[in-house]
């Protein structure tokens, strides 16, 4: 069986990452913090190459292929996000999988420090039994989706970046009678707040993004 991780990134440069995390801390901080959680999931993504699970970046920029290429490691194939918002880009990347030759497709993002191998293999096996997994994040929306059934309907509609996206997307799944499963719902770091709220939670002191917020002075 077909499958295939989808993993969305931006290239982590000064002002384009993490920009509310910068009012506080600052462009540099917010990019080398979307650094290191970026790096730590690419880093439990490879760990699923043993599992058969193929792996692709989907970058933002068409402009940035290159620099992408350079930062990320080469068991990611790259392709280009495609669409003029999120759940457009979204539904272009599971179609262009579902469509051809996958038969079971998760996506994440790269800001999310708890995301790990496990979590992702745990989507897949859902899978098996569900047509969808959904990874409530704390904010309101979700940090990881995957799908066996395409449905269009679920990426359109929503207003994306505001606390009703998981809401909104769990109606349109029972609308339309796709059976789902839930993920343990995980922080998602877009301010100063989010950060305490996340070291709160005592994560592993080896892991990378604790240890680098120590190095910060953050704590």
């Amino acid at each position: 069986m077909s499958k295939k991780l989808i993993i969305f990134t931006k290239y982590p440069e000064n002002g384009r990452v993490k920009t509310r995390l910068a009012e506080t801390l600052g462009e540099a901080f917010a990019s080398e913090f979307y650094k290191m959680c970026a790096g730590y999931i690419f880093n439990e993504c490879i760990k699923l190459k043993r599992s058969g699970i193929d792996l692709l970046i989907f970058y933002a920029e068409e402009e940035d292929r290159n620099k992408i290429r350079g930062w990320v490691p080469e068991s990611f194939e790259l392709f280009r996000q495609e669409g003029e918002n999120l759940g457009e880009r979204m539904y272009n990347a599971f179609l262009h999988l579902l469509k051809f030759n996958a038969e079971k497709a998760v996506l994440i993002g790269t800001d999310i420090p708890d995301i790990s191998s496990s979590l992702i293999e745990k989507s897949f096996e859902y899978l098996d039994e569900h047509e969808a997994v959904i990874g409530p994040s704390s904010d309101g929306g979700y940090y990881l989706i995957g799908l066996s059934k395409l449905n269009k309907d679920i990426f359109t509609g929503i207003q994306w970046s505001t606390g009703k996206v998981l809401e909104n997307t769990l109606i349109k799944l029972k609308e339309r009678n796709l059976s789902y499963k839930l993920l343990p719902e995980l922080i998602d770091i877009d301010k100063e707040s989010d950060i305490m709220k996340w070291l709160k939670t005592n994560p592993a002191d080896d892991h990378p993004v604790k240890i680098f917020l120590s190095y910060q002075n953050i704590s």
